[in-house]
């Protein structure tokens, strides 16, 4: 296979900004934060959120590098991590250290994955959907390219479907966080009671 091609990645300050700004004012914890001990509070409360946010548009990154070195076409679902993780790696060597992650980043090696906010992690997983598709063509539609399941595994995939919530991850102890989605093009989103919202502002998008 031939070695990724060179990778040039905006900043993601703007982002990992607007994302802790977001939850301060969607949760509305600024009185803690204001009080002792709130911002190591909030910092433990959203690195979760922050680094699984840039993971998923990092490996979405990854995804369309390894596309323009396979004919356009999307990884098949099998071993799409395992195809995916040169590119990955290379995403996360070329960023300028100014602009790395303050809040760490997902480990290329191993399974892909979230902290879950309950002592645990989800799982990312491809769609099958659109595996082995053109990417100019996911590019241009509104399917699901990677989600968050329950569990782990390496090289997770399969259709896209909603997660329940009752089973969702969980931020600040008990609150419901909402499941990662992302499509090729596009902010994150938090899935949570069938509502898509943009992480760093609020609900606008409705999901059924």
């Amino acid at each position: 296979m031939e070695a990724p091609p060179p990778y040039r990645k905006k900043s993601n300050t703007g982002l990992i900004v607007g994302i802790v700004i977001g939850v301060v004012v969607v949760c509305c914890i600024l009185p803690l934060v204001l009080g002792g001990g709130g911002i190591l509070w909030l910092f433990k409360n959203t690195k979760g959120l922050v680094q699984c946010s840039m993971a998923y548009q990092d490996v979405r990154d990854a995804l369309k590098d390894y596309a323009k070195d396979h004919d356009n076409k999307l990884p098949p679902a099998a071993t799409w991590q395992d195809e995916v993780t040169p590119y990955y790696e290379k995403v996360l060597q070329s960023r300028p250290k100014k602009e790395q992650n303050p809040f760490g980043t997902m480990s290329a090696s191993g399974v892909w994955g979230c902290d879950n906010g309950s002592n645990g992690m989800t799982g990312m997983a491809y769609n099958d959907d659109v595996a082995g598709k053109e990417l100019s063509a996911v590019e241009t539609s509104d399917d699901i390219v990677l989600f968050e399941i329950e569990q782990a595994t390496r090289d997770a995939h399969q259709k896209y479907t909603k997660r329940p919530d009752s089973t969702g991850p969980k931020i600040f102890g008990s609150a419901p966080r909402g499941w990662f989605l992302i499509r090729m093009t596009g902010e994150p989103m938090l899935l949570n009671k069938g509502t898509e919202s943009p992480i760093s502002t609020g609900p606008k998008v409705s999901s059924d």
